[in-house]
This record gives C-alpha cells, sequence and structure tokens, in this order.
C-alpha cells in the first residue's frame, strides 16, 4: 500500500507532483539521507500542499532529491517517498502521526536509495569518486595470443572493508538507522562504489566480499526478530544509541518505527526505549559514549532510568553475562506510569515513573577532582568496612542544595553537563541482579575477579519527594553487598 503522500513522478521534470492516496496500491522507492543543517530549502509546509499537489518546481528542489528521482525513474517505478515532501513539516500534528508510519514506509517500499556519502541535501547522490576508487580496463593476452580484458578496482591498504554501517555520513544520523534496518532492500551510494543489501544478500560492486555482511542491518534485523528478541533489541539500542540527532527530542522518535515493528513481532509492551517483559535486565545499563560535557542534559523528556534521557552510547550489563550463565534478579517492579506526548506512541515522553522493590545500600559518592585519561571526571562510592564496588557515571554529576515542602534543606547529585568541583554526597545502589559466573583461565591467571552484582545508583529527586533518580550504573565482584542492603520499596523518575 502506498504511504499517505507520495511524489508522482510524472512523465518529466516538468510534471512532478505531491499526491495524497487514499488505500492505493502501488510500487514506490524511498529516500534515506541527511538533510543538512540548511532549512531554505524546498519541503512542504501547511500553505505549499496545495501547490505541491499540482506541481513540485524542479529547479528549486535539492541536489539530492533530484538525484534520487532519477535513479527511480531507471529502475522504473513511478513513485517515491521523501520525507521532507511528504511530510507537513510546520505541522506538529501530521508530523507526529506520519513518524508513527515512517518505519512501516520503508519497510513496504520496493526499494531504499541510500544517499551514503552525502552530507547534506544539496551535495547530491551522483558523486565524483576518489581517484583510488575509479575503475578502469586492463588488458591482457594468452601465451596462444588470444586477448582479453578485466575492469579492476584498487582498494585501500586496509585489511577489511569497512561495515557498510560506516561507509559515510548516512551512517553517523540517528534518524536513517531505522529507514536502513527496516527496509526490504537498499541501494547504498557510497563515495567509492555502489553497494546492495536486502535480507539475504550483501553485495559490492566489484564482489568484494564486505566484513560482517551477516550482521548488515536489513538481514540482523530480521534474524535477531526470529532467534533473540530480547538481545536483538539491545543490540540495536546499543547501536543507535551513539548516532547523532540535529534535534535531542528526536531521540525515541528516531527509533520508534522499529519499536513499533518489534512490539508487532514479539507482543512486548514498550515503556520509554524498554520492554516490560524485561525492564529488570534492562534497567541497569551503562553509558560510554559521554557527550554531555558539551550538551546540556535534560533536554531530552524521558525519565532517568531510560538510556534515552541520555545522549551518547549505551550498553547493557546483560550483554556482557556470558550467554547460558543464570542470572538471578533481586527486585519486583511493582508499577510503571508513562506519559506519551503527542501523536506517537513510541515517541516523546513527558515523565515516567516505576515503582521498584529490592535491596537499596546507602553509600557515599565522592569527586576529589581527578579526571581519567580521557578527560572525564573520576567518581568513587565508598563505605565503611566495605569493598568499593565499581561505578559508571550516566554524565558528570554535581552536588546541589534543594528545599522540601517544609522548608527543610538537603543535598543531593544531579546529571550536569559541566566539569565538578569536589563533593562527597549520599546516594543509593540499587541491586537489580546477580549472574553467577567464574572466572575464566585469563582472568585466574590475571588474578581478575568477575563481576558478579549489578545495579544502578539513585540519589535524591530534585523535583519530587519522596522519589529518587538515576545517576550511573554500579557493579561489584562480590554478593555480600546484597547482605548489608536493606529491602525498600521505592519510586524512581
Amino acid at each position: 500500500m502506498l504511504p499517505k503522500r507520495i511524489i508522482d513522478l510524472g512523465s518529466d521534470n516538468e510534471s512532478l507532483s505531491l499526491y495524497e492516496t487514499s488505500q492505493d496500491i502501488g510500487l514506490y522507492a524511498a529516500l534515506s539521507y541527511c538533510w543538512g543543517k540548511s532549512s531554505t530549502f524546498l519541503k512542504t509546509t501547511q500553505s505549499s500542499l496545495k501547490i505541491f499537489k499540482n506541481h513540485i518546481p524542479w529547479e528549486k528542489l535539492p541536489r539530492t532529491l533530484q538525484d534520487a528521482i532519477v535513479i527511480t525513474r531507471k529502475i522504473g517505478l513511478k513513485f517515491i517517498w521523501i520525507d521532507r515532501l511528504c511530510i507537513i513539516q510546520d505541522s506538529r500534528s501530521d508530523w507526529e502521526i506520519e513518524a508513527t508510519k515512517m518505519g512501516q514506509y520503508y519497510r513496504n517500499a520496493f526499494i531504499t536509495i541510500g544517499a551514503s556519502s552525502s552530507p547534506d541535501s544539496q551535495s547530491g547522490i551522483f558523486t565524483n569518486r576518489p581517484k583510488i576508487s575509479q575503475p578502469k580496463e586492463l588488458r591482457f593476452s594468452t601465451s596462444d595470443g588470444v586477448l582479453y580484458s578485466i575492469v579492476a578496482q584498487r582498494r585501500g591498504a586496509a585489511l577489511w572493508p569497512s561495515p557498510i554501517w560506516q561507509l559515510g555520513p548516512l551512517s553517523e544520523r540517528a534518524w536513517t538507522f531505522q529507514e536502513h534496518a527496516l527496509s526490504a532492500r537498499m541501494i547504498h551510494f557510497t563515495d567509492a562504489e555502489i553497494i546492495w543489501e536486502c535480507r539475504s544478500e550483501m553485495l559490492s560492486e566489484d564482489g568484494h566480499p564486505i566484513r560482517d555482511n551477516s550482521h548488515g542491518l536489513i538481514k540482523g534485523l530480521q534474524q535477531e526478530l526470529e532467534q533473540d528478541p530480547e538481545n536483538g533489541w539491545r543490540l540495536f539500542v546499543r547501536s543507535y544509541s551513539e548516532r547523532s540527532l540535529t534535534f535531542l527530542d528526536d531521540k525515541l522518535p528516531a527509533i520508534s518505527g522499529i519499536a513499533a515493528h518489534f512490539q508487532q513481532q514479539t507482543g512486548f509492551h514498550y515503556v520509554v526505549g524498554l520492554w516490560k517483559e524485561t525492564l529488570m535486565f534492562d534497567l541497569v545499563w551503562v553509558s560510554w559514549g559521554w557527550e554531555e560535557l558539551d550538551k546540556p542534559p535534560g533536554t531530552v523528556e524521558a525519565p532517568s532510568w531510560s538510556w534515552a534521557s541520555i545522549h551518547g552510547g549505551v550498553a547493557f550489563d546483560v550483554e556482557m553475562i556470558t550467554k547460558g550463565i543464570p542470572i538471578e534478579t533481586h527486585c519486583t517492579i511493582e508499577d510503571i506510569q508513562c506519559n506519551v506526548s503527542g501523536e506517537n506512541p513510541f515517541g516523546l515522553v513527558k515523565n515516567g515513573r516505576i515503582e521498584v522493590t529490592g535491596p537499596l545500600l546507602e553509600v557515599e559518592l565522592e569527586f576529589n577532582g581527578d579526571l581519567n585519561d580521557f578527560g572525564i571526571p573520576s567518581f568513587t562510592l565508598t563505605r565503611e568496612d566495605i569493598r568499593a564496588p565499581l561505578f559508571f557515571p550516566d554524565t558528570s554529576l554535581e552536588r546541589i542544595e534543594i528545599e522540601d515542602g517544609n522548608g527543610l534543606k538537603y543535598w543531593t547529585v544531579q546529571r550536569t553537563s559541566k566539569l565538578p568541583v569536589p563533593f562527597q554526597a549520599k546516594v543509593w545502589c540499587l541491586w537489580c541482579l546477580t549472574a553467577g559466573e567464574e572466572p575464566s583461565e585469563m582472568q585466574t591467571l590475571l588474578e581478575k575477579d568477575v563481576v558478579k552484582l549489578h545495579g544502578i545508583v539513585l540519589a535524591k529527586s530534585t523535583l519530587f519527594l519522596d522519589t529518587y533518580h538515576r545517576i550511573g550504573a554500579v557493579a561489584a565482584k562480590t554478593t555480600s553487598l546484597l547482605n548489608v542492603a536493606g529491602i525498600m520499596k521505592i519510586s524512581i523518575t
């Protein structure tokens, strides 16, 4: 079925128009590309919608869109879906409704055209290849005088070609992640060659093998859904979370298409980038991208316990536990409350709260002014007579003074984008799960213990009384810390 709006290519460049469909059936292409920073390029607005339904001016289209139309015609298709023309850009309601369908639009497209090497709308898809990538015809003859010719292409000295998702600007953008993964088939126009990808194959233009082609996004999504959907979602979040966004509020909407597809296939219940059925495991995510020092926190409206509340890459502790090792959970999720903002049930969330019962351990958080080799503040957790657990802060942290409803002041800790000044403050470790692993031979040789106890670190909320918010993850090499923790029921926002 065709999308709500589609570009009708007409018979030539003078007959382009925006067609509003009505349950129409047809084949179409979709374009995956980087918009770039310019906001002056042609796009559909409430005022231009009626004009474009009659005629879209070819000469005002950005070069990348023009090239995509040329490719679509060469393939033999009559329609192409391009977001900036098929979604009303100054209508919040239309954008939210269409954002919920974007995954479906790419999944139903006959083919997706990937402008992989184009950093913006004006760069175009048809670019000059680097000299080293230009194919050449080589002639030779056999000993009996028969002439032959072959076409060959030089490659760099790298031992392996880069994976497809690392070949250009398109692979760095968050929105294009789901456009790629959900497509049935895709042509990647890179700066060196054209690459074909579908659910069964991933072929370069010259037949050279592509590293990790068995883990291409299109094939990978299908495999994970069939084999291990729970861990598959974690893998996709890990890859997606390190990509960049122009508008930070798009963090959940930009993966909403994959979320909708996962829900349809698994029947799981979506909770702010996580799933109700695996929430107790997936609360224990670790921030490793750490981009907060140059981005203000709090600009993404997501609860602190969701990975979507921070900017930068994340990974889940469960991924690090050897498959097949028994995992014991120590917490119970009593209640989940989330308020979605807008029309997209997988999109923006105004606020969210979970009620958890589990072992809570009060510890001291300290920052003495030291930075590690990467320029990141080194925070430590301590408690008298107890071996210090490992602490992984979500962002840089600061101590602030707040006032409760009775006028009493107290100190708490919150995320920040600034380098902190030295401080000490009380925080709490919520122990979520234990994995009963034994040290490997190498770990035994190096006298390294296996991390067994996993949890999250909480501080008193700055917004609501008697609630907590997350500030990091925690791990310990011994389960003895469970023995000194008290079982409590708490609210986390």
